[in-house]
């Protein structure tokens, strides 16, 4: 109460019942909200109702407390970009995404994106399917998504830092999956597992599949989508080949999920 009176110049906080203050401030799950913006800003008077208003939040969770997929897109509008065949656009469909649109490139998918149209007609899915290069696509006209499903994507870019500052300003999250590998092709004592490279892979390397450009250790995965206005908030490895995964031999790939933050958004 001294602390409450004298520092703050408060004569009380609200709260959970019976929890200390710094317990609350300091151990307890939270929701802090940091800004919000939206509507008219400038000098003087304006009539006009805003379409749109956004906030900076942060949470706090406690240990063994766990998020489930089906809560982060419930009621949000998600974008897979990279679909192959839409198995996650359908999956966040079910599970009950408000809108979801699958994104690929017909020139590249290995059936001419004839898999998800034709799953779409199946499933009486509503899910919107387009066709595009990453990188020459105009994403504007897509509008402001919740999330973006960006699986197995990355390596397939010949210019990643370009399309992943394209995807910040369109989504305030993205969920991503990425090859990422620790020593070269044939040689485990380069150990490059905590610098920032990439391998750059030939036609015929990694599984003889054209469309891979290049592979990221796992430090330059996080370099790139920092560069890339996205704010890393974890990353983790999901391979029993740490420090020994390789670029080029598909039976030592190395896999790595991260989660980000648009900076914008």
């Amino acid at each position: 109460r001294e602390y409450t009176e004298k520092e703050m110049g408060a004569k009380g906080l609200v709260g959970e019942p019976g929890v200390p203050l710094f317990e609350r401030v300091w151990a307890r799950p939270t929701l802090e909200v940091h800004g919000i913006r939206g509507g008219f800003t400038g000098e003087g008077a304006k009539t006009v109702i805003p379409a749109r208003a956004t906030a900076k939040i942060s949470t706090r969770l406690v240990a063994d407390q766990r998020v489930e997929f089906k809560d982060l897109i419930s009621n949000k509008r998600i974008l897979d970009i990279g679909c192959g065949d839409g198995d996650m656009a359908f999956l966040c469909e079910m599970l009950g995404a408000r809108e979801v649109a699958a994104i690929d490139w017909a020139d590249t998918n290995f059936n001419f994106m004839q898999g998800v149209r034709t799953l779409r007609d199946q499933l009486h899915s509503k899910i919107h399917i387009m066709s595009g290069n990453l990188e020459d696509m105009d994403m504007s006209f897509l509008g402001i998504w919740d999330m973006i499903l960006f699986l197995g994507t990355l390596y397939h870019l010949p210019n990643p830092v370009r399309v992943l500052r394209k995807l910040s300003v369109i989504a305030a999250q993205i969920f991503s999956s990425t090859r990422v590998f620790d020593v070269l092709p044939g040689d485990t004592k380069s150990k490059l597992s905590n610098r920032q490279v990439g391998y750059l892979v030939t036609p015929v390397e990694a599984n003889n599949d054209n469309t891979n450009w290049w592979i990221p250790s796992e430090p330059a995965v996080k370099v790139v989508f920092e560069r890339s206005g996205w704010r890393v908030l974890a990353s983790r490895r999901t391979d029993h080949l740490v420090g020994t995964a390789e670029p080029a031999d598909p039976k030592k790939d190395g896999r790595m999920f991260l989660a980000a933050h648009s900076v914008y958004l």
